[in-house]
């Protein structure tokens, strides 16, 4: 029993870490984005916290803006490298924030207890 609960608290602490070094990356994204005239930028970069993938079409289903305006927030975060377009398709474009997808990637970091 003790193993296994030893096993359960070392993942804990690499999620908790996966957990901070995310969200010290969303503060500093927020920054870089803070005196954009519009709070889509920063509502895109909340939307991308859930999920490193975004499309143009979800992020203005999602936030409730017209599609022009979702592309000028991921034209932001992209001037910005916050996000990058994956794939070369030439119509619903898929971008991604790669550092939080690498951090949720990388294998586990686990100390011995």
């Amino acid at each position: 029993m003790e193993y296994f609960l030893n096993g359960v608290a070392r993942q804990s602490e690499d999620a908790v870490s996966r957990a901070e070094r995310i969200n010290q990356l969303l503060d500093q994204w927020r920054l870089k984005v803070a005196g954009s005239a519009s709070k889509t930028p920063a509502l895109l970069l909340d939307m991308i916290a859930e999920n490193p993938f975004v499309t143009a079409n979800r992020a203005a289903e999602r936030l409730g803006v017209a599609f022009t305006t979702a592309q000028r927030a991921i034209r932001k975060l992209k001037a910005a490298s916050i996000i990058e377009e994956v794939g070369d398709a030439r119509r619903d474009r898929v971008y991604c924030a790669k550092a939080i997808l690498d951090i949720l990637e990388e294998p586990a970091r686990l100390k011995p207890g």
